[in-house]
């Protein structure tokens, strides 16, 4: 895994750390649970399967490490390879997309937009809702988008026209 997605990961999962669900699950926080969720997330970067969709934490109604596949194929013994401590946290569910596919299509979406003239978004697939998510800046650029997601057929995509985070300058 490279040091950036380390990284997320980890400020990620420091991030849910600091949420009150995860605080009162006490059980799950005593056995290294933080340490439990980055060593999933880089064994299946390491596992490198093709239809790998990503993880995410649930918080509610119930704590859940949630992880995606693209296929329907059975993933039992993959399950009961984890420690029974991890496996009661961890649920198994179907992804539209792999990842693999999702960024490949998060890049061609992102060059498309560019050429045909939206300068300024921000693109970005969400793993729990499994769609495409832009934000632009601006009516036309909605507009454009909105064509280009027609043109190709992108029925997964929601855009909203709001302020965009700015670069910082150094």
């Amino acid at each position: 895994m490279s040091k950036i997605i380390k990284k997320i990961v980890w400020l990620g999962v420091m991030m849910l750390a600091t949420q009150p669900s995860f605080a009162k699950n006490k059980k799950f926080k005593q056995n290294n649970g933080i340490d439990n969720i980055v060593a999933l997330s880089e064994r299946l970067e390491r596992e490198n399967d093709p239809n790998y969709g990503d993880m995410y934490i649930q918080r509610k109604p119930k704590f859940q490490i949630v992880v995606l596949f693209a296929d329907n194929q059975n993933r039992q013994a993959w399950l009961k390879s984890l420690s029974p401590k991890m496996r009661r946290h961890v649920v198994i569910r179907q992804a539209k997309k792999s990842r693999q596919q999702f960024l490949r299509e998060q890049d061609e979406l992102s060059e498309t937009l560019r050429q045909a003239g939206v300068k300024e978004f921000v693109l970005r697939y969400d793993i729990e809702l499994q769609k495409f998510l832009l934000d632009v800046g601006n009516h036309a650029d909605r507009d454009t988008a909105r064509q280009i997601a027609d043109k190709l057929n992108h029925r997964d995509l929601a855009i909203k026209v709001g302020n965009l985070p700015v670069p910082e300058r150094r």
